[in-house]
């Protein structure tokens, strides 16, 4: 089934506001690290982009074993659940985690 142009627009359509949500978060953050933090631009450079570089790996990955996952609950609900609770997960870990130290730029550069 070939989908036409419109159908294609309206399906791009809907990644918009995630797209506009991000992009400041894209100008300001290595900004924020370079100048604030002292981390070289070198470093948040290569962050990024093996950020990216895991995308080309993960994400053909993830649609091959969603479409291939076999349940009674369907291809796609067993992995919406798995990402949902793995979220909730990292989510209420992070809100009870315990107060530590702050961190500085040599701490930072340190986990980099």
């Amino acid at each position: 089934m070939r989908l036409t142009r419109k159908s294609l627009f309206f399906y791009g359509l809907t990644d918009l506001p995630i797209a506009m949500s991000l992009f400041p978060v894209a100008v300001f953050i290595p900004r924020f690290y370079a100048s604030d933090m002292g981390v070289p631009l070198v470093v948040i450079g290569t962050i990024l982009f093996l950020v990216r570089w895991t995308d080309v790996i993960t994400d053909p990955l993830v649609g091959y074993l969603s479409d291939h996952t076999r349940s009674r609950f369907g291809r796609r609900k067993v992995w919406i659940a798995f990402g949902h609770a793995l979220d909730d997960a990292v989510s209420i870990s992070t809100v009870l985690a315990r107060p530590g130290p702050s961190l500085h730029a040599s701490d930072l550069r340190a986990v980099l």
